[in-house]
């Protein structure tokens, strides 16, 4: 499967299939399919929260400089503000997808027998 759409799908980044999330906000430790541990060590996700930075900054930085530009009255910010904190949850939902495919990337793992 491509990563792209694994990715977008909240898939694992060994098999592709099995879901990261059990819940809106709560991931899994294993993924239902391959097995694999998602959480390598204590804090692993850290990096997840530099890869949260990165989308709240390519989605809101570009709007907030074109609100600038064409002088938007204060309730318009305020309505960015407002769509910064809406979308929070699909950016940590996100971010932790994008951090698990890019360290996936860097350090494979290969399938597991099942959770331990």
């Amino acid at each position: 499967m491509n990563p792209i759409l694994s990715i977008l799908q909240l898939k694992c980044p060994v098999c592709h299939q099995g879901a990261v999330f059990d819940g809106f906000l709560h991931t899994n430790t294993h993924c239902p399919i391959c097995g694999i541990k998602y959480e390598r060590e204590p804090g692993y996700f850290t990096m997840a929260m530099y890869v949260s930075y990165a989308i709240g900054i390519v989605l809101f930085v570009p709007p907030t400089i074109f609100l600038v530009a064409i002088k938007a009255p204060n309730l318009t910010y305020a309505g960015l503000a407002f769509a910064v904190v809406c979308l929070s949850p699909l950016i940590f939902r996100y971010s932790r997808v994008i951090w698990l495919h890019i360290d996936q990337a860097f350090s494979p793992r290969e399938h597991d027998n099942g959770p331990t």
